[in-house]
């Protein structure tokens, strides 16, 4: 079973454009999880040359469909953020089931975290829920000492602490951890989050 934050084998990405197919090597850092299926439009290969893209002009489908790479990237992240802030709905209906899967991943990116703190603001209970079981819990402790990491479990916790259930599943991971938190220069964060709620 692939781990969200194991590497797969493939180190390239198949660009579908226009003009035809194309391979584009892809460093395996700034992309852990490409598979051997993925297409990738031109605009991708713009953002992955350091080059500026106009991601008004992109159809919203490609946008939707590529929003993890996106998010990995500054400007795409920006652009991602900007969306959800004026289209709130699309968090929920169209970026989380495309993006679940890869959310540790996106938690751990220095432009990702603040991609799925944006989506975690707009999300349901269940849907946290599933985020926290499913995902967070499995890597509880590395995402907090992380610093990228600690910003998406205090999000969390903004959103969930008023929920019994998940406050009680968090609670099962934080309190026998609560000494390696507190010591943490990361987590600590977390841990006044945590007592300030």
């Amino acid at each position: 079973i692939n781990s969200p934050l194991q590497p797969q084998n493939n180190n390239m990405f198949i660009c579908n454009s226009n003009k035809g197919h194309q391979s584009l090597p892809i460093n395996k850092s700034s992309s852990p999880i490409a598979s051997t299926n993925s297409y990738t439009p031109s605009f991708l290969i713009q953002m992955q040359n350091g080059q500026n893209v106009n991601y008004d002009i992109i159809p919203f489908q490609e946008i939707i469909n590529n929003c993890y790479y996106l998010a990995k990237n500054q400007s795409g992240c920006r652009y991602l953020q900007k969306k959800i802030q004026e289209h709130p709905n699309i968090a929920s209906d169209l970026i989380f089931p495309v993006i679940k899967d890869k959310i540790i991943d996106l938690t751990l990116d220095a432009f990702g975290n603040y991609f799925i703190q944006k989506v975690i603001e707009y999300l349901s209970l269940t849907e946290l829920n599933e985020i926290f079981t499913k995902y967070l819990s499995v890597y509880f402790l590395k995402i907090c000492f992380s610093s990228h990491g600690t910003r998406v479990i205090q999000k969390l916790l903004e959103r969930v602490y008023i929920d019994e259930y998940i406050m009680s599943l968090f609670n099962t991971l934080f309190y026998p951890n609560l000494l390696e938190l507190i010591v943490n220069q990361n987590s600590t964060h977390i841990v006044i989050k945590y007592v300030s709620l």
